[in-house]
């Protein structure tokens, strides 16, 4: 039974929709962490490892995760020295 809260629009009968849905949700979390991570300024080994662990784990790749990082302002330069500079 479908539940009364969800359309055949939600997704098709591939489940793609569903798919891209997740991939959105996984995007969307790793932005969140990455923000909490980025906001003091400084990135520690303990905060760059929990990066690291949820991307891997769930598919984030290089490019998202450097688009990531220059909207939030940041370098690759920075992030690998663990803070940023100051300009």
């Amino acid at each position: 039974m479908t539940p009364p809260y969800s359309t055949d629009a939600d997704s098709d009968d591939t489940g793609r929709g569903d798919e891209a849905e997740g991939v959105k949700n996984v995007e969307r979390e790793y932005e969140l962490m990455m923000a909490a991570v980025l906001a003091d300024g400084v990135v520690d080994p303990a905060e760059r490892a929990l990066l690291t662990q949820f991307a891997a784990e769930h598919a984030v790749s290089d490019d998202q995760h450097v688009q990531l990082l220059h909207a939030a302002g940041w370098s690759e330069q920075e992030y690998a020295a663990g803070a940023r500079s100051a300009n």
